[in-house]
């Protein structure tokens, strides 16, 4: 079972470097995907954060 995530590497890297234009794409779309999911990921933990500081305000006064 641990071949096949590294084939899966060796056919990707194959088609990359045969594909210049999807290279850019998918660098692009990670990137956008990756600023989005921390944008979220970012947005939540805020908001367990304000949401445990009220916790702690009720607790302590």
């Amino acid at each position: 079972m641990t071949g096949l995530p590294l084939f899966g590497c060796v056919v990707v890297a194959a088609f990359v470097a045969t594909n210049p234009t999807f290279t850019l794409l998918l660098l692009v779309v990670g990137g956008l995907v990756a600023l989005l999911v921390g944008a979220v990921v970012g947005a939540l933990l805020a908001a367990l954060d304000v949401a445990l500081d009220r916790v702690a305000v009720r607790l302590v006064s």
